[in-house]
């Protein structure tokens, strides 16, 4: 599936930071039209989707610290 980068934002937490990228969908149609993706490792990478970068990007805020403790559970 074609995706249009739009932006990317740091996201500070616990004392580091992570990169998130936030892109477009080209079928436009989707009901969840935009994603954002952080890479917590090589092969580790934290997806949300939603209906606008807004949307997107507050979703993947609330998961990505989840996601970051769960991994130092492991």
């Amino acid at each position: 599936m074609a995706q249009e980068w739009l932006f990317s934002e740091h996201f500070q937490w616990e004392g580091k930071c992570y990169l998130v990228h936030v892109y477009r969908h080209a079928q436009r149609h989707k009901r969840c039209s935009h994603m954002a993706e952080t890479a917590l490792g090589p092969d580790d990478h934290i997806i949300s989707d939603g209906v606008s970068p807004e949307d997107v990007l507050h979703k993947h805020q609330m998961i990505l610290p989840l996601a970051i403790m769960s991994r130092a559970l492991l």
